[in-house]
């Protein structure tokens, strides 16, 4: 389904795209990838950003923050932080 282009950002050489739908889209050159399938609840990511070594996805309506990072096998590992305001 066609979703709208929230955010994006650049982490480990590859394009990220945040979308409305709650999909996290890699690019790598020629390929797109849905990479955050196992968390998709349906809430639109707002925001992508990075330090270098994490990749934090920001969603509307949630203090919950879901960061991803490369383990030392090169694996995308996903973990959710719960914020208070």
């Amino acid at each position: 389904a066609d979703s709208t282009i929230n955010s994006m950002e650049v982490f480990d050489n590859t394009l990220f795209l945040g979308l409305d739908n709650g999909e996290l889209l890699s690019f790598k050159g020629s390929t797109v990838s849905v990479e955050n399938s196992e968390y998709l609840d349906n809430r639109s990511i707002n925001l992508l950003e990075t330090d270098g070594n994490i990749l934090y996805i920001f969603f509307e309506n949630t203090t919950d923050i879901l960061i991803m990072y490369k383990n030392e096998d090169d694996n995308y590992i996903f973990e959710t932080i719960t914020t208070e305001n």
